[in-house]
This record gives structure tokens, sequence and C-alpha cells, in this order.
């Protein structure tokens, strides 16, 4: 599913959320994802991030000879991911689409 379609769907079922979808395509943040039973963490750069409701984590292997970049999309409720950290808002405002 496109991200875009995604943010739509997710905008018609959180009306009262201000969503937004960021799509990062850099290799020199450091990225990281822990799922424990039902309970995720998300960390970019080691800041903790909240208000996360979807993403989508892909890397395109098929090119030969170059290390590909991971793709980050995400959608966020911006109130919630800008509160979480001083970076957030330098996030949404650099990667978001």
């Amino acid at each position: 599913m496109k991200i875009k379609n995604k943010l739509q769907e997710l905008k018609n079922e959180y009306p009262e959320l201000n969503l937004k979808a960021l799509v990062i395509k850099n290799n020199d943040l450091n990225f990281a994802f822990t799922l424990r039973n039902y309970f995720g963490v998300t960390t970019i750069e080691s800041n903790d991030y909240q208000g996360i409701l979807y993403q989508r984590i892909t890397q395109e292997r098929t090119i030969q000879n170059k290390y590909p970049a991971l793709v980050i999309e995400m959608i966020v409720d911006t109130e919630e991911f800008e509160s979480s950290s001083n970076r957030a808002f330098y996030l949404v405002k650099e990667y978001g689409i």
C-alpha cells in the first residue's frame, strides 16, 4: 500500500489527529525498532519517539556493488511525535511529504 493511501485511510479513521507522513531515505541516521509482544519502540539517533501510528521499513537489494539505503515510511500524530524529542520537529519538516 502506498504511504499516501495509508495516510488517507488513517485520517478517515482518526479525524481528530493531525497526521503527517514521513519518508526517510538517509543512511546517516541511526534507526532502531524493537518489538516485544504488542509493545514497539522506535528510536532514531537514540531518541525514543511516540505518536507513530504506522511504519514500514524496506530495502532494495537488487542493486549490485552498492549498499542500498533503507527506506523508512512512517505516519505520525505530529503533536505527540513532536513532543517526544527536540529533534522531532526537524524530522517532520525535513522528511514530511
